[in-house]
C-alpha cells in the first residue's frame, strides 16, 4: 500500500499557460466529461502575515463573502507567487480556515522552494492573484466522533475541518434554542452546542514544528501530540498514537507527508475501516487540464487537483 507521487510530465508547463496568462474573471476548476464548473480568479489583499514556526507562515487575506461561503474543508487556492511569469506555475495552498462573518481566509504556507518563499514574502496591503476554491472536500457527519491524523503542515485542512464541525454544532444549538423559545419548550433539551468528540492526533519531527496549538484547544477536542524526538508530546510517530482511537464508530481524516499517510492507510486496512485522505502533490494548472498531478489509484490515474485532493481511502493502493 503506497501513496506514490509522480513527477510532472514535461508537457504540463505548456498546457497550463492558457488559464493564467489570459486575463479572465473566472477559470475552469474541474473538467469531467462534459461538465465544467467555474471558480473565480481573484485579487486578494493580504491583511496579516504571521511567522508560526521556522519556514512556516500564516497568511490572512480578505475574501469576498460569496467566495467565503462557497469554501469547504479540504479545498485549496492556487496562488501566483508574483505578478509575472517567473516563477511560471502557481502554488497550491490548502485552506487553513475561512471566516465568512469577517471575510477572511487563512492559508498556512511552508517554505519549500522559491515559489513558496515568494508567497510568504508579501507584506500586508499587497495583492495576491489567486484561483479558487478548488478541489474536492471532506465529508463529515457532525453526529459521529472524528479522528484527525495530521502531520506537519497537513494540519491546515484538518484544522479547518475541526473548526467547521465546532461552528456547525454551535449554529445548530443556537437554532434549536431559538426554536425552543418560540415553541415554549424546555431549551435545555436543545443541546450544549458541542459537536461529537474530536480526537486530533498531530505529529511533527520536533516540538518547534507544531503550529495552531492554542487555536486547537477546545472542550470538544482531545489533542494528541507526538514528536519523533520526544521534545513535545509523546515520542514516536503520530500513527502509532492514533491507532487506539481508530474504532468502527469514528470517521477518520488524514493529511500529511506521504510516509505518514501510507502508515495511516495501513492502520485503516488492518482494522477493516475506511477514511478520507487529503493527498499532496506538485501541480501545474490546478484545474485538471495539464495532468501534471496524477497519481495511481484503484480507479486508474487520478488528478489530485480536481479528483482530489480529498479521496476515499478505498481508492488508494
Amino acid at each position: 500500500m503506497r501513496i506514490r507521487m509522480r513527477s510532472r510530465p514535461k508537457y504540463a508547463v505548456f498546457m497550463c499557460l492558457v488559464p493564467f496568462v489570459v486575463e479572465e474573471k473566472s477559470v475552469p476548476s474541474r473538467v469531467k466529461g462534459n461538465i465544467v464548473s467555474v471558480k473565480q480568479k481573484l485579487q486578494l489583499t493580504l491583511k496579516r502575515s504571521q511567522a508560526l514556526a521556522p519556514g512556516v507562515a500564516l497568511l490572512t487575506l480578505d475574501l469576498p463573502g460569496d467566495v467565503a461561503a462557497a469554501c469547504r474543508p479540504g479545498q485549496f487556492f492556487n496562488i501566483q507567487p508574483l505578478p509575472s511569469t517567473a516563477p511560471l506555475l502557481r502554488r497550491p495552498i490548502s485552506i487553513c480556515d475561512v471566516r465568512p462573518d469577517t471575510g477572511e481566509l487563512d492559508l498556512l504556507v511552508q517554505v519549500v522552494g522559491e515559489g513558496t518563499r515568494l508567497v510568504t514574502s508579501h507584506q500586508p496591503g499587497d495583492t495576491l492573484d489567486a484561483v479558487g476554491p478548488l478541489g474536492s472536500t471532506f465529508t463529515a457527519d457532525p453526529a459521529r466522533p472524528s479522528v484527525m491524523i495530521a502531520g506537519g503542515v497537513g494540519v491546515a485542512p484538518l484544522y479547518y475541518l475541526t473548526q467547521s464541525l465546532i461552528r456547525q454544532a454551535e449554529a445548530d444549538s443556537r437554532a434549536s434554542e431559538a426554536a425552543s423559545r418560540a415553541s415554549g419548550t424546555d431549551s435545555r433539551a436543545s443541546g450544549t452546542g458541542a459537536p461529537a468528540p474530536i480526537t486530533f492526533c498531530y505529529g511533527a519531527r520536533t516540538a518547534a514544528g507544531f503550529v495552531l496549538l492554542e487555536k486547537l484547544r477546545h472542550p470538544s477536542v482531545r489533542l494528541v501530540l507526538t514528536t519523533e524526538d520526544g521534545s513535545g508530546g509523546a515520542k514516536g510517530y503520530v500513527t502509532e498514537h492514533a491507532a487506539p482511537f481508530l474504532t468502527p464508530e469514528a470517521q477518520v481524516f488524514v493529511c500529511g507527508p506521504a510516509p505518514m499517510m501510507n502508515a495511516a492507510l495501513g492502520l485503516l486496512r488492518a482494522r477493516g475501516l475506511e477514511g478520507q485522505i487529503s493527498l499532496e502533490n506538485r501541480m501545474g494548472c490546478g484545474v485538471g487540464a495539464c495532468q501534471g498531478c496524477v497519481v495511481p489509484s484503484r480507479r486508474g490515474m487520478i488528478r489530485v487537483c480536481c479528483d482530489g485532493p480529498v479521496v476515499p481511502s478505498e481508492w488508494l493502493d
